[in-house]
Parts: C-alpha cells; structure tokens; sequence
C-alpha cells in the first residue's frame, strides 16, 4: 500500500496507517476516542452491496461470537463514508533506517513456514470458522492467505478478516451447501 494517502473522516476514530488495501476498500490502524487498538477498512463507493453487508455485520455481531472470526467492534454503512472497525491485528516492526510501520500478521507470512502438525490445526480452526460463517448464511468468498490473520504471529488464533467479498454484486446469491 502507498503511504501518503489521505485517511478518510470517521467519526470518533483517528485513521493512522494505511495498512492494507483491497478491491472494496483501504484499512487503517485507529484508535477510539484515546484507546488504539483498532482496524478500521473503509469502504469504496460502489464497491459493496450495502444492505447485504450491514446484515450480515448485525448477524455476526450480535449472534455468538467464534474465536476463528476477527472481533467486530463497530461499523456503519448508513453514513456516507461506510466502515467497519475490527481488533488490530498486526505488529510494529522496525527498519533499518530506524522508521517503524505496522504489519498485519497474516498467513502470508506463515506459509511454507509452519510444521504439517500446526499447519492441520491452522486448517481445521479456519474450516470451523467457515462453518461458523455459513451456519449463519454468511458467505465469505474471498478465502485466501491475507485474509487470515493470527494474534501476536501466534499460528494458534487464526481468525478470519474480510468477508464483504461475498456482498459485491452477482456473488450474493451463491447459498452454502
């Protein structure tokens, strides 16, 4: 991600870094109102159905929560600059110029890296939490290695980011089996 863009106005939140960027929107580390802590991806214009999106939040965010889903603290997909706000899952790492800059623990960092022992238990937690998600009529649709992230680099806690993939347009209507 380029690291001069201008964060967008979000009420209450302080946009730091500019942390990921995908075809629906750019994600940011923030802090609320003092306490940091906080990703928050806002989203591009048209990118997204709305309505889908904003169900299926209310659905995750007020059903049971599974720890193989990164925690939904806050969104809003009323208000003209739409988002969703999630723990922060990512570490400062220092250059060797000095400068700092976070980066998200994802399974991109992990691959090729991990003993088969731990990789089968990474799987099998992400497989329960795709169950989780189409328990819940909730289609993820964009499953892959950065869409993964882990606590702290801990291969134990994989939690699953970014499920609005499944409300852009055309996709919502696949029903999981």
């Amino acid at each position: 991600p380029s690291h001069s863009m201008t964060p967008p106005d979000i009420l209450d939140y302080s946009l730091g870094e500019l942390i990921g960027e995908g075809s629906t929107g750019l994600v940011w580390s923030a802090s609320h109102q003092g306490k940091d802590g906080f990703a928050v991806k806002a989203f591009k214009g048209l990118a997204i159905n709305r309505q889908l999106l904003s169900d299926a939040l209310v659905r995750i965010y007020n059903g049971p929560q599974h720890p193989g889903i990164a925690k939904i603290c806050d969104f809003d997909m009323a208000s003209p600059q739409a988002y969703v706000t999630t723990e922060l899952l990512a570490e400062e790492v220092r250059l060797a110029n000095g400068q700092t800059l976070l980066r998200t623990n994802s399974m991109e960092s992990l691959c090729g890296n991990v003993e088969s022992g731990k990789a089968w238990a990474i799987a099998i937690l992400i497989a329960d939490a795709m169950a989780f998600l189409h328990r819940n009529h909730i289609r993820h649709c964009n499953l892959k290695p950065s869409n993964v992230l882990f606590e702290n680099m801990e291969p134990t806690r994989p939690q699953l980011v970014d499920f609005t993939q499944g409300m852009l347009g055309g996709i919502e209507q696949i029903e999981p089996i």
